[in-house]
């Protein structure tokens, strides 16, 4: 701000999705035995939670004579409605042959095939304990001082294969004056939590939260192949990117102007599927018409020249690159597909009010289904050859700014000929040097000096410098 020929930057937000899910997988590996409080956190009991999609890969049971299972016992992970089982699951049989691994007065088995639970309410049974028992609680123990899994709000495992204690038990007390714990041992995986914002990674720091998190999966692995950043991209099947940061206002007053762009993978070409909107009315940008690009203001609507079902029949990974365009000053709107001219047309200014959304219109109806990658927003129209880029893999990112080439420190030995010469340079980039005995006439030292970095050196003995005992030398670098 207080360079008068400073340009604010006009790419307002960018979301490439490469980190926001986190971790793929969270593993963690609970000690045989383990009592008392632990760090796990999470209230334990029969039924557990999770907000986020879990993987359950062994189930265990508890024996309190901690000398092996004299019973049968078949262990339940039921989905529950309310407080009803409706589901089984997965199953697993503890029995006299083949009563599983002990661990400390646990039995404990893998499954044969590991469960994947969508977020949701779970329930963890057993069946056939001694004679007909409902569950494996101890004798005269109320059902919620026992359970066989939980984890906590974030997906996190904190209780597989155990028992919950009442005071009167065999453990001490929790530190926080609960019934005591204890678990079995093992390593149990979670899928990472999905966050509710999605990082800016251009420099406005215009953020976006998680409108619909059941519908929105940041981090998928699998971007857009020919995008910058592809090895992860969002799956929106009608989710939402709320962006609170990118104000509608100048654009709707016919002042101001944008280009949206977007790597796309679409599951669903029918009907309306809107990628960029705004939260009332005005623009809804997307595919409409059934598999057609399409600009729309709110009664100024455009579908684009080619229908995305042939289009994408013919391509090899069904990702298209699709950018929209407003020219506020000539009402001009445009749309391009994979990098060429798709529409051209009069588009007056949109109505409605608000600030960006992604994955529908009208505040997030009528939202996109698919993979998306790469989205740029801009507060001016980017021309047809900046768009081109971007679809032959380009980044929205500007290049980061080049160090001026200059000669910092100079050393030349009259007597030996040794010459040591630094300046300021860039990565990937490589230099030669000439030198003149009267600044009229230049000679090349026929040298390629590699880059250092910020800065690069170069050094050259007197016997092998044609410049030795020369009375005056002058040199200068340039960049090939």
């Amino acid at each position: 701000p207080t360079d008068g020929d400073s340009v604010p930057p006009s790419l307002v937000a960018y979301f490439d999705f490469e980190v926001d899910r986190g971790p793929d997988t969270i593993v963690y590996d609970i000690e045989a035995g383990s009592t008392g409080n632990q760090d796990f956190g999470g209230a334990l009991g029969m039924d557990f939670d999770t907000s986020a999609e879990l993987t359950v890969t062994a189930l265990g049971a508890y024996d309190e004579d901690s000398d092996g299972l004299n019973r049968d016992i078949n262990v339940q992970l039921w989905s529950r409605d309310g407080a009803a089982g409706v589901e089984v699951l997965a199953e697993l049989n503890f029995t006299g042959d083949d009563p599983g691994t002990l661990e400390g007065g646990q039995r404990f088995k893998a499954l044969a095939d590991p469960v994947t639970l969508p977020a949701g309410s779970y329930t963890i049974v057993a069946t056939g304990y001694g004679a007909g028992e409902s569950n494996i609680n101890a004798s005269g123990q109320p059902a919620a001082n026992f359970g066989m899994s939980t984890n906590d709000a974030d997906g996190v495992i904190t209780f597989v294969g155990g028992s919950r204690w009442g005071d009167a038990g065999a453990f001490p007390p929790n530190a926080d004056g609960g019934p005591a714990q204890r678990y079995g041992a093992g390593t149990f995986k979670v899928a990472g939590p999905i966050p509710n914002t999605v990082a800016d990674r251009g420099s406005w720091g215009n953020d976006a939260t998680v409108g619909r998190p059941d519908q929105t999966t940041l981090g998928v692995e699998g971007g857009a192949p020919a995008g910058p950043s592809p090895a992860t991209a969002a799956d929106l099947q009608d989710g939402l990117l709320n962006v609170p940061g990118v104000d509608i206002t100048p654009i709707i007053q016919g002042e101001g102007s944008y280009t949206f762009a977007a790597w796309l993978k679409p599951s669903d070409l029918g009907g309306d599927k809107f990628l960029f909107g705004q939260s009332s009315q005005g623009i809804h940008n997307g595919i409409r018409n059934n598999g057609f690009l399409h600009q729309a203001h709110w009664g100024a609507d455009t579908n684009g020249a080619t229908n995305l079902n042939d289009y994408l029949a013919a391509d090899e990974d069904g990702w298209v690159h699709a950018a929209w365009t407003y020219d506020g000053a000539t009402d001009t709107g445009k749309i391009y597909l994979d990098g060429e001219l798709d529409w051209e047309g009069n588009k007056r200014a949109p109505n409605g009010s608000g600030n960006l959304i992604i994955g529908g219109r009208n505040g997030g109806g009528a939202g996109y289904r698919g993979l998306v990658d790469e989205i740029a927003i801009w507060d001016n129209v980017q021309d047809a050859e900046a768009i081109a880029a971007l679809a032959a893999g380009g980044s929205a990112l500007p290049s980061p700014a080049e160090d001026p080439l200059r000669v910092t420190t100079f050393s030349y030995n009259t007597g030996t000929g040794d010459l040591d010469i630094n300046w300021s340079s860039n990565a990937d980039k490589s230099y030669g040097l000439e030198y003149s005995l009267d600044l009229s006439t230049w000679v090349d030292l026929d040298v390629t000096v590699e880059s250092g970095g910020d800065a690069t050196n170069f050094q050259l003995p007197g016997e092998a410098n044609p410049l030795a005992e020369q009375p005056n030398v002058f040199l200068r670098v340039y960049e090939k």
